[in-house]
């Protein structure tokens, strides 16, 4: 088993990819928590475990707008880099990035890494801590 570091720099912008759908969620609905944030990294790791990734719409156990919102977000982060394929569009034109495709248990990891996270920064600094602490380095 990898340490944590090495984990880490392997898959860092796989990591950013998640909290950057993540914070961007919170900006929009404050009231979001890292409660919610949890729900929806342990909901989406239970969806690509079963392999019932290609589904479109959240599960219904997640009930609020940012509950759902981060879920599509996160997921549509996390099957871009199941499928390589990062396409969007800037200044209007649009730019494609190709990468290395990953491979389900590897995103499954890197949102067991994010929720251990949340887990952590929610203990150390409250019911939204995580949030606060990510804001520092996500933009």
């Amino acid at each position: 088993m990898q340490n944590s570091t090495k984990f880490e720099d392997q898959y860092m912008d796989v990591l950013q990819n998640i909290e950057f759908a993540l914070a961007e969620t919170y900006r929009k609905y404050e009231e979001m928590t890292d409660y919610d944030a949890e729900k929806v990294i342990t909901t989406l790791m239970k969806t690509y475990q079963s392999g019932d990734h290609e589904r479109e719409d959240p599960p219904p156990l997640l009930r609020t707008e940012w509950q759902k919102r981060a879920y599509t977000f996160v997921k549509d982060m996390c099957d871009m880099r199941l499928s390589g394929d990062m396409s969007f569009e800037k200044d209007g034109r649009p730019v494609a990035f190709e990468m290395k495709p990953l491979e389900i248990d590897e995103i499954i990891a890197c949102l067991k890494r994010v929720r251990k996270s949340i887990k952590m920064w929610n203990k150390k600094l409250g019911q939204r801590g995580y949030f606060h602490f990510m804001g520092d380095f996500v933009k």
